[in-house]
């Protein structure tokens, strides 16, 4: 009979049965020595493996096969983002001011992250970052710009929030930070009143002369509860179109001005006439 060649590959023997015995019982010890270090290892991987990031790909390989091991990725580390949310300047006084946000991004954990920034604020300008993706500890800072309006400068203040979001390539766990920023206005609110009247002369009692008052918004604000007031005796009520002024924009004639009435009666009357624009006249805003 032919002495059969015994593979015992796993323990790294190979002997044939012509083999003296104690060769032959060597060999087969150790594999039986490998056998238990390779259970007693995927014991320690079943149990401790998933906490330092390493997972069985095949916990339930042959007894002599030894099952794929993957570590890293899956659970092996912690992810996360921040955010700091800059701007190029600190205030503004009009309409059209640029400004230019920064968006500091950095990948505060140990996993590669592919990262975005949002910013839902109106009439933003697409925020562009140099890159997609970070690597553990990386930074980067994204830019976006911006044209502040009439509203903005009305409202006192812009005020909005930026978003970073990173998704960990081979988990798709997913982290985020959010960093808001408020830029306030330095604008002024200012106003001027020229009061004239409909006619320059009177010659006898009763004339009607009706006076004018333009009210212009001379600040970078917009005025409400606009109004104005005159003492002069037998004056009507000031009457005005509108009690809100935006900047830069007049109550004026042609669009009708705050117009007042009164009927010279009296000689003391025409004495002032002459001194139309001397009389006391007082515009209000806020």
């Amino acid at each position: 009979m032919t002495n059969q060649p015994v593979d015992s590959s796993s323990s790294g023997c190979f002997l044939d049965r012509s083999a003296s015995s104690n060769s032959f019982a060597d060999c087969n010890l150790m594999g039986f020595r490998v056998q238990a270090v390779l259970g007693t290892l995927i014991a320690f991987l079943a149990l401790a493996g998933p906490a330092m990031g390493c997972t069985l790909e095949r916990p339930h390989a042959p007894r002599r096969s030894f099952p794929g091991v993957k570590c890293g990725g899956g659970g092996g580390g912690s992810a996360g983002v921040s955010l700091v949310k800059s701007a190029s300047v600190t205030s503004y006084t009009a309409s059209g001011t640029p400004i230019t946000y920064s968006y500091f991004v950095k990948n505060t954990g140990d996993l590669e992250l592919n990262v975005s920034v949002t910013d839902p604020h109106v009439g933003l300008s697409a925020i562009s970052c140099p890159s997609g993706s970070l690597a553990a500890g990386a930074s980067e800072t994204c830019t976006a710009t911006y044209s502040t309006t009439q509203a903005d400068v009305d409202a006192g203040s812009i005020s909005n929030t930026g978003t970073a979001t990173g998704t960990n390539a081979d988990d798709g766990v997913e982290v985020s930070a959010v960093s808001s920023l408020t830029i306030s206005t330095v604008g002024t609110a200012a106003l001027t009143l020229t009061k004239s009247a409909s006619a320059t002369s009177y010659s006898a009692p009763g004339i009607g002369i009706t006076y004018s008052y333009l009210v212009t918004n001379t600040g970078s604000v917009a005025l409400n509860a606009v109004s104005v007031t005159d003492p002069q005796p037998g004056l009507s009520a000031v009457s005005c179109p509108s009690g809100t002024l935006a900047a830069g924009v007049a109550e004026n004639f042609a669009e009708g001005a705050c117009l007042a009435r009164a009927a010279i009666d009296s000689g003391a009357a025409r004495e002032k006439l002459a001194a139309l624009i001397a009389f006391t006249r007082t515009a209000h805003g806020s």
